[in-house]
């Protein structure tokens, strides 16, 4: 699964829609009728998270350490 439909699917899972080439303008939403789109904004947002947490699982497994941030993001705080 690609970053913008992890991000869509971890605000939101069950969500129908499509897009083209990695671009959040090109979103469209198939579910309109019974839900509300999925800001922009939001969706960055959780694109960031995800790359954060990523990042610190990435360093964890290497005994690395961890900045606030990821610290922060894995375990929720």
């Amino acid at each position: 699964m690609d970053k913008i439909s992890r991000a869509i699917n971890s605000i939101e899972s069950g969500r129908l829609f499509s897009y083209k080439n990695e671009d959040l303008d090109s979103i469209v939403w198939y579910d309109l009728d019974t839900k509300s789109a999925i800001s922009k904004e939001d969706i960055q947002t959780a694109m960031n998270s995800l790359d954060v947490k990523a990042s610190a699982k990435f360093k964890l497994m290497r005994g690395q350490a961890l900045t606030e941030e990821e610290a922060n993001a894995l375990t929720g705080v």
